[in-house]
C-alpha cells in the first residue's frame, strides 16, 4: 500500500485556524483517521436537525428519546471518501500542494456538515415556526455556506489534475452581457452555466483595476477570458495584461470595431426593424448604404440619423431572442456562419472556453 510522507506541512485545527503541522508517513486509512480525530467533533445526534433521517445516528441503549454521542458520521464519511479518492495526489504532491489539498479537504468537509445540518432545519416546519421572525433570516443566510466552497476552490486551484477551473468571461459592455444572458434563456448547455461580468464603464476599464479583478477571479478558482474591441481604448490594456501573464492571449477576443458591427448586416437589419428603429427604410436601402469597413454605429448615425448608443442593450437582447427562437440554426448553418462572420467566431470563442 502506498504512503504519503508529510514534512512539517501546515495543519488546521477544528476551527480552521493554522495551529500546527503534520509529520510522518500515512496510508489512506491512517490519514483519514488522523483528520477525523482533529476535525470532527463529538455530537449527541438528538440535538441535530437530521436525527431522524441520518443513517449514522445510533439509538441510546437507555433513553428512547436520545441518541448516542458520536463523532459526526456525515463529516467523517466525507473525509474518508475524499481522502480515499485523492490519496494518490497526496503521495505525488509537493509540500505546497499537500498543504492546499489538506486545506481543501477541511473546507469541503465543513461545507458538507454545515449544509446537511442547515438543510435539516430549513425543511423542519415545526422548528421554523418556533423561531418565528428569525426563520426568514436563517433561510437567507444559507448563502453564507458559499464561503467554504470559495475557500476550497482557492485551494484546489493549485491542483490542476484534481480540479477543473470554471471559465469566467469579462466583457467590455452591458450589450455583450445582455446578448449572452439572452442566449442562456435558450437553455442550451453551451450557455446555461456561463458566468459573464462587465469590466467596462465608469472607469472600471483601467488596466490596474482589470488586473486586480482578474487576479481575484484566478485566486477563487476561475480561468479568465476577456472580450474587447480592436479599435477601442482597451486594446492597449489587453496587450499589457497579456504581457504580464494576467490573461492568456488565446483567452481573449477582440471585435474589429465593436459588438454591433460584428452582427451580419442582414441580421442587424432584422433586429433594428423589430425594434422599430429604421422607420420605412427597406433592406436593400440599408444594405446599399452600409458596409463592413467601419463601425456600423457611426454609419447608422451618419446615414440614417440613428444614434445607437441608447439602444445597444435592446439590440443585443433582440439579437439573442432571434437566435433563440429562429428556425435559423446558426451553429449548423450551411453558409458557415460560425466561421465566416465575426459574431459567429465570437460565439465559437464562448462555446469553446475551457
Amino acid at each position: 500500500m502506498s504512503v504519503a510522507i508529510f514534512n512539517d506541512i501546515p495543519f488546521k485545527d477544528i476551527y480552521g485556524d493554522q495551529k500546527g503541522v503534520i509529520n510522518g508517513e500515512y496510508d489512506k486509512n491512517s490519514l483519514s483517521e488522523h483528520l477525523i480525530r482533529y476535525w470532527v467533533s463529538y455530537v449527541e445526534c438528538h440535538h441535530c436537525s437530521r436525527e431522524n433521517t441520518c443513517k449514522f445516528a445510533q439509538p441510546h441503549p437507555k433513553w428512547e428519546w436520545k441518541k448516542l454521542e458520536i463523532q459526526c458520521g456525515v463529516k467523517s464519511k466525507f473525509i474518508k471518501n475524499f481522502v480515499a479518492l485523492t490519496f494518490e495526489e497526496y503521495v505525488s504532491a509537493d509540500s505546497l500542494m499537500q498543504e492546499k489539498l489538506l486545506s481543501a479537504t477541511y473546507h469541503l468537509a465543513e461545507y458538507v456538515k454545515m449544509s446537511e445540518v442547515q438543510i435539516g432545519w430549513a425543511i423542519d416546519d415545526e422548528w421554523l415556526n418556533d423561531v418565528g421572525e428569525y426563520g426568514k433570516s436563517f433561510l437567507s443566510n444559507l448563502v453564507h455556506l458559499r464561503e467554504r466552497l470559495t475557500q476550497a476552490a482557492q485551494d484546489l486551484a493549485f491542483l490542476p489534475n484534481l480540479y477543473r477551473k470554471k471559465p469566467i468571461l469579462l466583457v467590455e459592455g452591458q450589450s455583450e452581457k445582455a446578448f449572452l444572458d439572452k442566449l442562456r434563456e435558450s437553455h442550451n448547455s453551451w450557455f446555461t452555466d456561463l458566468r459573464t461580468e462587465v469590466y467596462g464603464g465608469n472607469g472600471n476599464a483601467h488596466p490596474r483595476r482589470i488586473q486586480m479583478r482578474l487576479e481575484k477571479y484566478s485566486e477563487d478558482g476561475y480561468v479568465c477570458f476577456m472580450q474587447g474591441d480592436k479599435d477601442g481604448k482597451e486594446k492597449s490594456s489587453f496587450e499589457k495584461l497579456i504581457k504580464q501573464g494576467t490573461v492568456l492571449e488565446q483567452n481573449t477576443f477582440l471585435f474589429t470595431f465593436d459588438f454591433e458591427s460584428s452582427i451580419p448586416r442582414k441580421l442587424l437589419f432584422k433586429v433594428l426593424k423589430n425594434l422599430e428603429l429604421l422607420g420605412r427604410i427597406d433592406e436593400s436601402e440599408f444594405l446599399g448604404k452600409t458596409n463592413n469597413e467601419s463601425s456600423i454605429c457611426s454609419q447608422l448615425n451618419a446615414v440614417f440619423d440613428l444614434y445607437v448608443e441608447p439602444y445597444k442593450v435592446q439590440i443585443a437582447d433582440e439579437l439573442g431572442w432571434i437566435l433563440n427562437n429562429s428556425a435559423f440554426y446558426w451553429y449548423q448553418d450551411e453558409n458557415n456562419f460560425m466561421e465566416e462572420t465575426e459574431l459567429g467566431r465570437f460565439l465559437d470563442f464562448v462555446i469553446n472556453m475551457r
